[in-house]
Parts: C-alpha cells; sequence; structure tokens
C-alpha cells in the first residue's frame, strides 16, 4: 500500500495547472523567427493539443485501413501529451540551436525528471518509460506520434501560410520531408499512401 508520501495531493495536481500554465505561455520560436508575433505565434501547448488530435485521428486511421487492432490509440495519446513535457521547464528552442548543443536529448530528459521530481515515483517510471518510448520510436505507436508531430506543424505552417505569412514556407517543406522520412519506418503500405496522399493535397493549397 502506498505512504501518503507517495500519493498524489492537491499541491501535486496544482502543480499541474502550473506546468499546463507554462507550456500555454511559451510561444514555438520557428514561429517568431518568421515574422509571426508572439500573440499569433502558437504556443507549445497547442502543440501538444493539436499533435494528441492529430494523433488519435492517425492512430484510428492506421488500426482501420491495416487492421491491426493491436495498435494502442490511448497509448499515442499519452506519448502526445508528454513529447514535449520538458520544454516547461527549459522553453521551446530552435532545431539549429539544438544541433549546437552536445548531449541535448540527454538534457532534455534531465529536465523532464526535474520537472517530476515532486511527483509519485511511479508517476516518474510511467511517464519516463513512454518518453523514451516516442524517443527511441521503437513501436508503432511511438512512430504515429512523431509523425503526428510532424504533420502538426506542418498543418500549423500550412494554416499560417494561408494567412498571409508566405516566409513559413520553408518550414512546409521540411516538415513535409520530414514525414516522408518517417513513413519509410511504417511497414503499412496502405498507411504510407494515405499519408502521402495527405502531403499531395498540401501542394493545391502552395500553387
Amino acid at each position: 500500500m502506498l505512504s501518503s508520501e507517495e500519493r498524489l495531493n492537491i499541491d501535486k495536481l496544482l502543480n499541474i495547472v502550473n506546468i499546463v500554465d507554462t507550456l500555454s505561455s511559451i510561444p514555438r520560436v520557428g514561429w517568431v523567427q518568421r515574422g509571426l508575433s508572439k500573440f499569433e505565434a502558437e504556443d507549445v501547448g497547442k502543440h501538444i493539443l493539436l499533435t494528441s488530435y492529430v494523433g488519435l485521428s492517425l492512430c484510428c486511421e492506421y488500426r482501420e485501413i491495416c487492421e491491426d487492432k493491436d495498435v494502442n490509440c490511448d497509448s499515442v495519446v499519452t506519448l502526445c501529451l508528454i513529447h514535449d513535457l520538458h520544454e516547461a521547464n527549459i522553453g521551446n528552442i530552435s532545431g539549429n540551436v539544438r544541433k549546437l548543443i552536445p548531449n541535448f536529448r540527454q538534457i532534455e530528459l534531465k529536465q523532464l525528471e526535474e520537472l517530476l521530481k515532486d511527483y509519485p515515483k511511479y508517476i516518474r517510471q510511467y511517464v519516463g518509460m513512454k518518453f523514451l518510448n516516442y524517443r527511441e520510436s521503437k513501436s508503432i505507436e511511438a512512430l504515429i506520434t512523431n509523425i503526428a508531430d510532424k504533420l502538426s506543424t506542418l498543418l500549423r505552417a500550412l494554416s499560417y501560410y494561408l494567412r498571409g505569412y508566405r516566409q513559413v514556407i520553408d518550414l512546409i517543406h521540411n516538415y513535409t520531408s520530414e514525414v516522408v522520412r518517417l513513413l519509410n519506418y511504417i511497414k503499412c503500405s496502405e498507411f504510407r499512401e494515405e499519408i502521402q496522399n495527405i502531403l499531395h493535397q498540401f501542394r493545391k493549397f502552395l500553387s
């Protein structure tokens, strides 16, 4: 049986409010770099929510067209919800800067651990295990989550492009390439073709 110290309490639950508020106050730097104001730019919290909905949609699609009911959509949504959780501690850092920082992935993991240090051990272990699953992309659920992450950014970029922010075009090209790269790890050809068809539909908006 868990001791009182090991259980959730009101302080720990209130801290979730702080984490959500923090994530919702951090603009994604890629949008700001391309001319959107901090008020217009998508924040990390919105990105996590969008990724979760996209991930759920992709997972349901995968289960249906690949006839694979073993794929766990609950796990996909969980991975989507935590995939950028560490940014509540370190903020949103551009990809170019990440490449300059040695062992940046280890830093992110350490910051996730720091963020959850006051939570019960069973929560820390569960979230840590899921986060590593997402990072290593060894399961189909993790692959779907990674595709959802990139596709949600691509969709957001397209929405800005259609509002007149033409300077996001490089992100549209970059994230299209990222989704295509990730599809190479998907064994189900029907799902690959489905996502490739969605990417093809982007072109009509860019002409």
